[in-house]
């Protein structure tokens, strides 16, 4: 599988990427090898990976969601030696936003601006949370990011954005993805549950507030104005449901 990149600035992460891969899978880890890495003439980074078998499930239901949980408490105990720091990403979009990303969020509408106002209230009390970053994190842990045989995970692909920091990143991404499009109630439910159980409430608080503003980033880009719309409000209920689970 050949794989490449329009933006030459992503080419640092992908270089950087290929000998965690390899640190990875000697833990066990299941994600494709990579048998060559690098940039084109033109700046471009590029990958070429082993082929594996499997398909993507449908959508976020409970059988996925306890594959997510086994992958996740392999994680932490996989520890990585890279730069690359999610946990010090998550803290920096949350309560610092060098980029000012909440502002010009709040400015596209009611739903926007509400959505970024509750999650402001959901995390006022967690500043200076401090939790470990030595875990594994793979940075996009989607539903259509796993492929499956026979109910089983051979495959966890677009791993480029590996890093070390909060593996509750990688719980709370796909309870995003199951909130705001519909997924399987208990499935969802687990995923949150086991990232309380495992990080306790402040950090589910923040680490989702960060999911959101980047669901909401990445939505303000490429969803249609409409369809923004009800991402946002569904956001809103997200945050209103993890005030109630977290207390």
């Amino acid at each position: 599988v050949l794989k490449w990149w329009d933006q030459p600035w992503w080419a640092e992460r992908v270089l950087g990427a290929a000998s965690l891969i390899e640190d990875i899978r000697r833990e066990g880890y299941p994600t494709p090898a990579w048998w060559a890495v690098g940039v084109t003439l033109d700046d471009h980074p590029y990958e070429v990976q082993e082929l594996v078998p499997g398909v993507a499930p449908e959508g976020l239901d409970l059988a996925v969601a306890e594959l997510i949980v086994e992958l996740v408490r392999m994680q932490r105990q996989i520890r990585l030696v890279t730069t690359v720091n999610w946990w010090e990403y998550v803290v920096r979009t949350v309560f610092d936003d060098p980029d000012g990303r909440k502002g010009r969020l709040a400015g596209l509408g009611q739903e926007m601006a509400g959505a970024i106002h509750a999650l402001e209230l959901l995390v006022a009390g967690d500043r200076g949370l401090n939790l470990s970053d030595q875990e594994m994190v793979h940075g996009d842990m989607n539903v259509s990011n796993l492929l499956r045989v026979d109910g089983r995970i051979s495959g966890v692909v677009d791993i480029e954005a590996i890093g070390r920091g909060s593996a509750a990143f990688d719980l709370l991404t796909p309870a995003r993805q199951g909130r705001l499009w519909d997924g399987d109630e208990d499935a969802v439910l687990l995923l949150e549950q086991t990232a309380l159980e495992l990080y306790g409430p402040s950090a589910v608080r923040v680490v989702a507030a960060c999911s959101i503003i980047d669901i909401l980033t990445f939505g303000a880009n490429h969803y249609p104005k409409n369809d923004l719309k009800q991402i946002a409000i569904k956001a809103t209920g997200w945050v209103d449901h993890l005030q109630s689970l977290t207390g």
